[in-house]
């Protein structure tokens, strides 16, 4: 009889029990996802409803937050290790690549509205 804790034994659809660890995980960053997803089609469905121009930056906070709460990790210890401005320069340049799409998809749903 197996004795293991059921967190340990694998499933019938896995080979191994670090199988079922992964596909958990993968939910999680499947989810995450799914979120920058939606930030995304609000700001186009804002660009769509023509909401003000702050609506832009509203998605591009939403996107810069996500995206660093995945890696606030690597920034924490970036930062023990002397590196802040190296994590400046990413979470500014992350920004703004958050601001492009924001934007983007933003001025997508103006043209949509147009046509």
């Amino acid at each position: 009889m197996d004795r293991r804790p059921q967190a340990l034994i694998a499933s019938r659809d896995s080979d191994s029990p670090g199988m079922a660890a992964t596909s958990r995980a993968s939910v999680a960053a499947w989810g995450r996802k799914l979120i920058a997803y939606i930030a995304i089609l609000g700001s186009a469905l804002a660009g769509y409803a023509g909401l003000p121009l702050w609506a832009i930056a509203a998605g591009a906070i939403a996107l810069a937050s996500l995206s660093y709460a995945e890696h606030h990790r690597l920034y924490d210890r970036a930062n023990e290790m002397g590196f802040s401005s190296l994590v400046d320069g990413v979470l500014l340049r992350s920004f703004a690549n958050a601001l492009v799409a924001a934007g983007g998809a933003y001025g997508l749903g103006v043209v949509l509205r147009v046509i």
